[in-house]
């Protein structure tokens, strides 16, 4: 497999959003892509993937290698009146680096809407306030919606999936930066 290719591969696997709970389109494509190398693949009740190689020797031991198909992310706790989301963390989410982030908001019917963690205006900030990371609880995302209306309308609701926004670059010397690449990388294959 080529530099190329496999850049591709971790690009397609890094774009898909897959909060926990919310895996079932990289399931669905791990599943597809896994499918050209094993006998059989299954899908269990928990959305874990399992693929199988039927070897030829059946006292020869079994082998398992094993990758996690989410990521972290937030799932909104508060709908506000005026369009906005409040979210609280899935995972080790860490507070300094959230606000201005681009993100993507899933809805009840499987669909993302871009949006963007909102961060207090430099200005406004007393120099103590401009030193330090606000809390989680603080910021607000905002998707362009006015209203609570609107929102249930997109069909976004308490307890719906946010993902940061996919980014995935190459730099130089054949390297690779983006998104959730630990999650990426141990789901292609070579």
């Amino acid at each position: 497999m080529t530099y190329r290719t496999l850049s591709k591969q971790i690009e397609e696997y890094a774009a898909i959003p897959r909060v926990s709970g919310y895996e079932e389109a990289v399931v669905q494509r791990f599943s597809k892509d896994l499918g050209r190398y094993c006998d059989t693949v299954q899908v269990d009740r928990i959305g874990n993937v399992i693929g199988t190689i039927r070897g030829t020797d059946e006292r020869a031991p079994s082998l398992m290698i094993f990758a996690h198909l989410d990521t972290i992310g937030f799932i909104i706790r508060y709908l506000h009146p005026d369009g906005f989301l409040s979210v609280e963390r899935m995972g080790g989410v860490p507070e300094k680096l959230v606000q201005g982030t681009p993100v993507l908001v899933g809805d009840e019917n499987g669909g993302w809407h871009p949006g963007v963690i909102g961060a207090r205006s430099y200005h406004t900030m007393t120099e103590a306030d401009k030193a330090k990371a606000d809390s989680l609880a603080s910021l607000s995302i905002d998707i362009g919606a006015t209203s609570e209306k609107e929102l249930h309308k997109l069909g976004i609701e308490v307890g719906c999936p946010v993902s940061y926004y996919p980014v995935f670059f190459e730099l130089e010397n054949n390297r690779i930066c983006g998104t959730y690449l630990d999650d990426a990388l141990g789901l292609v294959q070579m």
